[in-house]
């Protein structure tokens, strides 16, 4: 549907009445329209009052120059978006100027601090994420870890009884719900409801956790790898650095995982390293890796990846 579609508009594009009116039927049709890279110049004032995002690149234009910018057309409703952000300072930066998209690696480096060691909070998160995600773990014991954290035990059992889920039969339980959804699917959703508790980092952080954890997973479903669920916590884990501003080699020492995952996360080696290595190298390409048609299986890990983080925030 046109409503769920941005066309953008290359910088290259030459602006002339025919490609305006084509825009105008576009837009009354219900698409929305973006501008790449742009630079204004006053050839532009017309696909301007139609566009509904203006895209900045950082390498092309400079802060002031896209602050002058954004200022100029602060009474259009704009919706400016900064790509290509490569640190938190340009993150900060872009967004006190006005911009509240945002496209950049920078969101899954970590923000080194000199001497930061781990905060108690989020050390407590990472060894529950790693408890939840022992790999012959029974029912019983998964019921138990869970309820040794109320506030874990609270928000499965409120988002699993929510609209997001249609189970003909409520669960009033952690069993229950670990029956209803199997204890993989327990261990996913367990995981990605502590990734919630990482408040202080931009959500779109979060959400690049949860594209990363499901691609995984894809990948290695798709290639009839062994255990697909662990490839989803290894995922979640290559995010862990950015999301607690520490190495991912400290943050390892406070985990007992399984050495797969250990090789995968620091030196990308074996099969869940390679998989780790295409899910990376998809995040800063458009195009196929490794003569894996993963494009297909990324846009599937985006949308879902969408949909849980709309129905958890």
């Amino acid at each position: 549907p046109a409503d769920k579609i941005i066309l953008e508009l290359l910088e290259d594009i030459k602006p002339n009445q025919e490609l305006n009116n084509r825009i105008k039927e576009l837009v009354k049709k219900g698409y929305t329209i973006a501008l790449d890279d742009f630079v204004y110049n006053s050839e532009w004032d017309t696909l301007i009052d139609l566009a509904t995002i203006i895209k900045l690149d950082l390498t092309v234009t400079t802060l002031e120059e896209n602050k002058a910018l954004i200022d100029k057309l602060r009474d259009k409703n704009i919706t400016f978006l900064a790509e290509k952000v490569e640190t938190y300072q340009q993150f900060h930066e872009y967004k006190d100027i006005g911009c509240t998209l945002f496209q950049g690696y920078f969101f899954c480096k970590p923000e080194r601090v000199s001497g930061k060691t781990i905060d108690t909070s989020s050390l407590a998160r990472m060894r529950l994420i790693s408890e939840l995600n022992q790999p012959d773990i029974t029912i019983d014991a998964l019921e138990q870890i869970i309820k040794q954290h109320p506030k874990l035990t609270y928000n499965l059992l409120k988002y699993l009884n929510s609209g997001y889920f249609s189970f003909s039969k409520k669960p009033g339980t952690i069993k229950q719900c670990i029956i209803i959804l199997g204890i993989e699917g327990m261990k996913s959703w367990s995981t990605i409801l502590c990734l919630r508790n990482f408040s202080s980092k931009p959500a779109e952080l979060r959400h690049m956790a949860l594209i990363r954890a499901k691609f995984a997973e894809l990948l290695a479903a798709k290639h009839k790898l062994a255990d697909p669920a662990s490839y989803f916590l290894m995922g979640i884990l290559s995010t862990l650095d950015a999301l607690t501003d520490a190495t991912i080699e400290n943050i390892l020492k406070t985990m007992p995982l399984d050495k797969k995952i250990i090789d995968a996360l620091l030196y990308q080696k074996g099969e869940m390293g390679q998989v780790l290595a295409t899910v990376i190298k998809h995040e800063s390409t458009t195009l196929s890796v490794d003569n894996i048609n993963a494009s297909s299986v990324y846009s599937e890990a985006y949308r879902w990846a969408d949909k849980i983080m709309y129905s958890i925030t």
